[in-house]
């Protein structure tokens, strides 16, 4: 091997690199946005678990004062005879 052609397959594998280099540099921000995205799902998640717990805790509230005024109602013998 010559060293013309050694110096160019230095080249090609210089410019093999650099591509590589800027593949994982791109592969990384992709990795770091990716992550970026699940905290913020993760983040929503917690925020509709929340709200759903609240809505089951409002719920129950509710079901259990219409409880409350069917037996109220029942015991002053306004239920069925």
């Amino acid at each position: 091997m010559t060293q013309k052609e050694i110096g160019q397959r230095f080249e090609r594998i210089e410019t093999q690199l650099e591509i590589l280099a800027r593949y994982n540099v791109n592969t990384a921000a992709r990795v770091d946005e990716l992550f970026e995205a699940q905290k913020r799902t993760e983040a929503s998640l917690v925020r509709l678990t929340e709200r759903t717990e609240t809505g089951f805790a409002r719920l129950t509230d509710a079901l259990t004062s219409l409880v409350r005024i069917v037996e109220r109602h029942v015991s002053d013998d306004h239920g069925p005879k």
